[in-house]
């Protein structure tokens, strides 16, 4: 397996078990099986489990993937997943936004509301539930 299947394979698996944690962030990104009926964790436990999924992708990367041996789609996207860590981490642990945010239960609510439209409908075109 070369640099960039590797790179692939592993970013899918680390994709996979973001999607897992955060499915609002799923259905958002239109994928919609299984977790337009997951309820997401609304706990600042759960910022802090993506940082560290975050960081566990990298360094995971560092072991098996030399970053020279990528194309350049892969690199691009190294390179962003390095600054999102970057940026995840002065979010998470400088500026505290999961403190300041008065707008998170608004945010769950509106993941909720998702969820029951989509139920609606698919009761509503007689679809099983």
């Amino acid at each position: 397996m070369n640099a960039d299947e590797r790179f692939e394979e592993l970013s899918q698996e680390m994709l996979n078990r973001f999607m897992e944690k955060n499915p609002g962030f799923a259905t958002f990104l239109g994928l919609h099986e299984p977790y337009d009926y997951v309820l997401p964790d609304g706990s600042a436990e759960r910022l802090f489990d993506n940082l560290r999924l975050l960081e566990e992708w990298i360094q995971r990367l560092s072991k098996t993937v030399k970053k020279e041996e990528l194309n350049e789609e892969n690199r691009v996207d190294w390179e962003v997943l390095e600054k999102a860590l970057e940026m995840d981490r002065f979010s998470m642990h400088e500026r505290r936004m999961f403190e300041l945010d008065p707008d998170a239960v608004d945010t769950i609510g509106g993941l909720v509301f998702i969820m029951f439209t989509r139920i609606m409908l698919r009761w509503r075109s007689g679809l099983a539930l």
